[in-house]
C-alpha cells in the first residue's frame, strides 16, 4: 500500500514539475506569439465571415411557389442567372426525374459555367447541359455538371409538396428581398 502512495504522489509531482515548466515557457516570448496567433484567427473568422455576408448581400432574392406554398430562394448573382432572371415571371410545368428532382427545357440557350458538385441538396437550383432548369427536392451525391443557379432558403416540406410526377411551379422575383 506503501508503495503505491509513493507511487501515486511521484507521479503527481511529475505532472506539476513538467506543466509548471510548460506555463513558465508560455508566460514568456512565446505567449506574445500565442495572442498574435489568436487575433489573425479573429481576423480571418471576420473577414470569413464578412465575405459570407457580401456573398448574400449580392445573391438575387426569388420566390418558387409550388401549390399554396412560396418558398424564398436566393440566386447566384451571375450570367447565367442573370438570363434567367429576364424571363420571370414564369410559370413552367415541370417534369419529374429520377424520384429527386424536376426538370424543364428551355427553347434558348443559357451561359453555362458547369462543374460536379460535392453533393446536391433538397432546394438546389441548377442547369443541366445550357438549356435545362432543375430544381431538386431531395439530397444525394451526383456525377453529373450542373450550373450551379441558387438554392431554397428553408426547402422544408418540398418533396411533399412536389410528390410523384409532373408539377406547375411559378418563379418570380422577390420584391420584398
Amino acid at each position: 500500500m506503501k508503495r503505491f502512495l509513493r507511487l501515486f504522489l511521484t507521479s503527481i509531482l511529475l505532472v506539476n514539475i513538467v506543466a509548471c515548466g510548460n506555463e513558465s515557457m508560455e508566460t514568456g516570448d512565446f505567449s506574445g506569439n500565442l495572442n498574435v496567433d489568436s487575433q489573425q484567427l479573429k481576423t480571418e473568422e471576420n473577414n470569413t465571415i464578412s465575405i459570407e455576408k457580401k456573398e448574400e448581400e449580392t445573391m438575387i432574392d426569388i420566390k418558387i411557389i409550388v401549390g399554396e406554398q412560396t418558398y424564398l430562394a436566393k440566386l447566384y448573382d451571375n450570367e447565367t442567372t442573370q438570363k434567367l432572371i429576364e424571363k420571370l415571371p414564369m410559370t413552367l410545368d415541370m417534369s419529374e426525374m429520377n424520384g429527386n428532382e424536376k426538370y424543364y427545357y428551355f427553347s434558348d440557350n443559357f451561359p453555362t459555367n458547369a462543374q460536379v458538385p460535392d453533393a446536391i441538396h433538397a432546394g438546389d437550383l441548377m442547369l443541366y447541359g445550357s438549356n435545362c432548369l432543375v430544381l431538386f427536392y431531395k439530397n444525394f451525391s451526383t456525377s453529373y455538371s450542373y450550373t450551379p443557379l441558387g438554392y431554397m432558403k428553408d426547402p422544408m416540406g418540398l418533396e411533399e409538396m412536389l410528390g410523384a410526377g409532373n408539377v406547375q411551379i411559378i418563379f418570380e422575383v422577390n420584391e420584398l428581398g
